[in-house]
């Protein structure tokens, strides 16, 4: 469905014979707080195609493949609003990561490899992955406390942001999942984060 939405998901394993092998958004649809992983479109967007607009948020497209052309992770086409994601590891013969194609898109608190034309705070330092099947965040990565404050839920449900390098105020991290600090409390409850994340209460809420 090229208007739907798309929360808290996995999309994987999918195959396009043209573009948009996870995910193909024309003009509308949104996809937040989900991983793209492995998906393959014999063109455009390996992971997302956003065609003439199309939302991405606090998502992580990785190990995307557009086999013969450009944008194996994403692909935006005069449209696009990407906000808070990760776009690492995936591969093209050109524009491995992101194909940019027109104009009228942005990105925002972005991560991936090659500098965008557009957007701001956007960076290009290796997200530090636990591996390719674990995209959490380790300890030591650049995209924590750097997504801004979006505050949409992460992958498992995990409410942000969570202070995740010790430096307050706390910010939204970039991509899917959250980092959790296993010893700090956010809300100064006197409960760890991770504890609250693990009895299934609010971390940000004392």
């Amino acid at each position: 469905n090229p208007s739907g939405n798309l929360r808290r998901c996995a999309v994987a394993d999918n195959v396009a014979n043209d573009r948009g092998g996870g995910v193909y958004m024309a003009s509308v649809g949104n996809v937040e707080s989900s991983v793209i992983q492995g998906n393959w479109a014999a063109y455009y967007g390996g992971g997302v195609d956003c065609d003439q607009g199309g939302n991405v948020s606090s998502c992580t497209i990785y190990g995307n493949t557009a086999q013969f052309t450009s944008g194996g992770g994403l692909h935006v086409n005069n449209g696009g609003y990407i906000l808070g994601t990760i776009i690492w590891g995936n591969t093209a013969p050109s524009s491995p990561n992101v194909l940019e194609d027109g104009s009228g898109f942005q990105f925002y608190y972005c991560c991936t490899p090659s500098v965008l034309s557009v957007g701001e705070d956007n960076i290009t330092d290796d997200p530090q992955f636990h591996s390719s099947s674990d995209l959490r965040l380790t300890s030591g990565s650049f995209c924590i406390d750097a997504g801004g404050s979006v505050h949409l839920p992460d992958r498992r449900g995990v409410p942000r942001a969570l202070e995740g390098n010790r430096d307050e105020p706390a910010y939204d991290d970039i991509g899917a999942y959250e980092y959790i600090d296993p010893a700090w409390d956010t809300d100064g409850d006197g409960s760890s984060d991770r504890t609250e994340a693990w009895m299934g209460t609010d971390p940000t809420d004392p």
